[in-house]
């Protein structure tokens, strides 16, 4: 009798599991057999319809209305996706922290859903999640990304992105491009709305859902090495160092972008921060079921 081959082991390539794997590498596909992510697309549906129905309640104009529930629904979805990039063994803790976003939305306003769409593929470039390096149309997304940010007076999110290209290259397997790339993101910066020279205002709501999160967060950091997913198309253990640098790229710039632009722009990461205390929730929760 022969042996039972090892999927992982006899794996000759790349498995373009998207189709767009020529273009895309950060590309991922939605698990539409994992409960979390049906729920989670049915709850950003949700989410949509019931802020669009609030504002036509409110005679905001149809248009605006529709847009203000995209920016709900998008909330909560890229909540949940930004949930699987910071701790990729477990999908329930970006659910939970897309609904904290969802009611904190409700409460001070639609953020933008731009900054944690960047979140979300600048953690892909770094985690490998996809199983592949980032490519042509990836790296466009992302300077696009922080162009319009930084058009938008989100001028860090130029420097962040830099950041990250020049970490990326000093990692296991960094692709040498990306030094490149990081001189072009730091170009980017020319283009922004220009450096802010007045002092940033941080009120307390927002510096209190900061503190909770991070220190809710920081348990992952020290559980990031031991992850036991694979990439969606090498079928291999992402790396934990990867994994680890990825997380705490991730806190730092949610600390410096909120310390340094103020309410301005933590209206727009405050689904980063609930995303990252949900993770924190669910982390010890999960430990704590099987340890029983």
């Amino acid at each position: 009798m022969s042996k039972q081959k090892n999927k992982y082991k006899d794996f000759m390539g790349p498995v373009d599991v998207t189709g767009l794997g020529k273009y895309f590498g950060l590309a991922r596909p939605f698990d539409f057999g994992d409960r979390a992510t049906r729920l989670a697309l049915f709850c950003s549906v949700l989410a949509f319809c019931a802020e669009a129905g609030w504002q036509l309640y409110k005679n905001v104009p149809t248009y605006d209305a529709c847009m203000a529930g995209i920016g709900v629904g998008f909330c909560l979805l890229l909540s949940f996706m930004l949930g699987m990039e910071l701790d990729p063994d477990r999908r329930w803790g970006g659910f939970i922290g897309g609904i904290g976003a969802v009611l904190w939305a409700f409460w001070k306003g639609d953020p933008n859903f731009m900054v944690t769409l960047f979140l979300v593929f600048v953690l892909r470039m770094l985690n490998r999640s996809s199983g592949d390096v980032h490519k042509i149309f990836d790296n466009v997304l992302m300077l696009l990304c922080v162009w319009w940010l930084g058009q938008d007076g989100g001028w860090l999110y130029p420097m962040m992105l830099g950041a990250a290209y020049i970490i990326e290259s000093q990692l296991t397997g960094g692709c040498f491009y990306s030094l490149y790339l990081a001189a072009f993101s730091f170009g980017v910066l020319y283009f922004s709305n220009g450096i802010s020279r007045e002092a940033a205002v941080l009120t307390m709501p927002y510096i209190g859902l900061m503190a909770i999160s991070i220190i809710l967060f920081l348990p992952m950091l020290r559980m990031s090495v031991l992850v036991e997913a694979r990439g969606d198309r090498s079928g291999r253990r992402l790396d934990g160092k990867r994994l680890r640098a990825s997380n705490l790229f991730f806190l730092v710039s949610v600390f410096f972008i909120g310390f340094f632009q103020g309410d301005a722009q933590a209206v727009s990461l405050a689904p980063a921060m609930f995303t990252a205390a949900g993770v924190g929730i669910y982390l010890v929760y999960d430990l704590g079921k099987h340890k029983k």
